[in-house]
């Protein structure tokens, strides 16, 4: 029986959902070690054990993959963010097509072809977006950095090899700003201090910068933060800021945005350009952090759903990303997402592009396409792009039920897209192929795009 503490040596077979190897004891009780490849043989540490496998932590290589590079991350043993800077990046991208691989073959679906990944142009320095907890170290002085795998310590952090450098300048000015004010970083545990996340995005095609603080404080925020002072001193740092902003969240809880933002210079959005299209972003809105490899996921759900329809559906079309682009393939395009920032950033969107055949509605895609159908409004096709949870089961039985002819299925989730083709499939659809796309070099994550096409055709 495996103990904590102890060291055993170990063989990878396999790579976890997460990233982790995984290899097996002599009796054959399975071991998740982060950082080891499929093929290494290892010295491990035992950290954790439960009753069907244990967690461990690599002491020593014995015998080393071909495809293992020098670590590219300073933080990344520490950091929960990334877990692949160990490895060649076509070998990430290989790992990646066996994981949509393993969400898809338990589920019964082994004739739908797995393709390669399509992968990024860039495995660093991609990142258009980044958000740090803001907290204090042993010497009280504020910090900023990711988090520790699965904890909320703060790993503090003036570079990432996935996000653009630009950004720490930006970082590093506000906590000089938090010093010179005496301005005290949140404590989550005491639930006390101002500032809790430091939030910037940047435009790819653009350039403009957006800055936001997400501060614990409901009262004369910009007077308690010093605005004024801040904003003098962040244009100095980055000319290229468009918009700085006061997001207010007062709650004990892990969500980091609260409803309420306040621009306090420049903009309420920036501005950049995906497929030829320009979009405003407000702080809350969702957008896809790797522009130039969202554009190639896009137009590949573009070339899937092929021809000219009636009528479009484009559920969870969040700022109107691909709901813009649909303009061109249908006479009428419905799109529909249940947050409100992000409808009022489509339909500014679509004034920004003068397209007229474009409704957006705000709600969720379960509640009103089935309010659409009722009015006799039927999608000769259907564009879906969930969160990770992917479908809700009604709103599924409903598209088996109005059977448009096409259903392009985009996903962040290789197991719940398996899960609802599955559905589909068996119910009307089918589907030859999945297509992965790496949006999210050197993490974990990796998105799909599928195209499923009604059986009477």
């Amino acid at each position: 029986m495996l103990k904590k503490n102890d060291c055993i040596t170990i063989t990878v077979t396999d790579i976890a959902h997460n990233g982790s190897g995984i290899g097996k004891t002599k009796n054959g009780f399975v071991l998740f070690v982060p950082g080891m490849l499929i093929g290494e043989i290892a010295e491990v540490k035992i950290l954790k054990v439960l009753k069907h496998c244990a967690y461990a932590k690599m002491l020593s290589m014995l015998q080393p993959s071909p495809s293992r590079q020098a670590n590219s991350c300073p933080t990344a043993q520490q950091c929960g963010g990334c877990c692949f800077h160990h490895t060649t990046y076509e070998n990430e991208c290989e790992i990646k097509r066996q994981l949509v691989k393993n969400a898809f073959y338990p589920l019964g679906n082994p004739s739908i072809e797995i393709l390669p990944v399509i992968g990024s142009e860039k495995s660093s320095s991609y990142r258009n977006k980044m958000l740090l907890p803001v907290g204090t170290n042993k010497n009280g002085n504020p910090v900023a950095g990711f988090y520790r795998a699965r904890t909320h310590d703060i790993i503090p952090c003036n570079d990432c090899v996935i996000t653009y450098p630009e950004f720490f300048a930006i970082t590093d000015c506000i906590l000089e700003h938090l010093t010179e004010f005496k301005i005290p970083p949140y404590c989550e545990e005491a639930h006390k201090g101002i500032l809790r996340h430091i939030f910037i995005r940047r435009g790819e095609h653009t350039g403009e910068i957006m800055v936001g603080l997400v501060v614990n404080l409901s009262k004369n925020p910009e007077t308690t933060l010093h605005a004024k002072e801040l904003i003098e001193k962040l244009l100095f740092v980055n000319q290229n800021i468009v918009s700085i902003a006061i997001n207010i969240n007062t709650k004990k809880t892990n969500v980091i945005l609260g409803e309420q933002t306040v621009t306090v210079h420049g903009k309420k959005y920036l501005t950049d350009t995906m497929n030829g299209i320009r979009f405003g972003i407000s702080l809350p809105s969702f957008y896809q952090v790797n522009t130039p490899q969202a554009e190639r996921l896009y137009q590949k759900a573009l070339d899937l759903l092929g021809d000219t329809y009636e009528t479009v559906f484009d559920l969870y079309c969040g700022i109107g990303t691909i709901t813009l682009n649909l303009s061109k393939k249908a006479k009428k395009v419905y799109g529909i997402e249940s947050c409100e920032p992000a409808v009022e950033d489509a339909k500014m969107n679509q004034q920004l592009n003068g397209i007229e055949n474009v409704d957006f509605i705000c709600g969720t895609a379960e509640e009103e396409a089935p309010k659409l159908v009722r009015r006799g409004i039927i999608p000769d096709a259907v564009v879906l792009d969930p969160p990770r949870s992917g479908c809700e089961q009604s709103l599924l039985e409903m598209l088996c039920e109005i059977k448009p002819k096409k259903i392009v299925y985009i996903s962040c989730n290789p197991a719940t897209l398996a899960r609802d083709m599955k559905y589909l499939i068996e119910n009307g659809y089918t589907a030859n192929e999945v297509q992965p796309f790496d949006l999210f070099p050197r993490t974990f994550h990796c998105e799909c795009v599928v195209k499923l096409q009604l059986k009477s055709d």
